[in-house]
């Protein structure tokens, strides 16, 4: 949803009623709100997670996006507390790479 917020900018901006899909490169070469830039970074990093880490995606979508605490989603996805705790702490640490602070922080 927030996603299609940062593409729906970008059609206004164009003054366009379609909606084209905007990445991260083409971020780059047009004026977008610190927000937009932020979210778009967001999901190009979950989706490389997505790709190289599959377990660690389902982890931080369950947690932070759904709002289910550790130990539910260690009960969701069949594994240890503790397993889920090191994957999200990795997870974190992954993303720090990959995107701002100031959203790490809020995780």
């Amino acid at each position: 949803m927030l996603i299609n917020y940062a593409n729906e900018e970008l059609t206004m901006k164009r003054g366009r009623r379609t909606v084209e899909q905007l990445d991260e490169d083409m971020a780059q070469t047009i004026s977008l709100s610190p927000r937009s830039r932020d979210l778009l970074r967001l999901d190009s990093a979950l989706e490389e997670l997505k790709d190289n880490y599959e377990l660690r995606a389902t982890i931080i979508e369950s947690h932070f996006f759904i709002g289910l605490s550790i130990a539910d989603v260690a009960k969701l996805l069949g594994l240890s507390k503790s397993k889920v705790e090191r994957e999200w702490n990795r997870t974190r640490l992954w993303l720090k790479q990959r995107i701002p602070d100031e959203m790490i922080t809020r995780m």
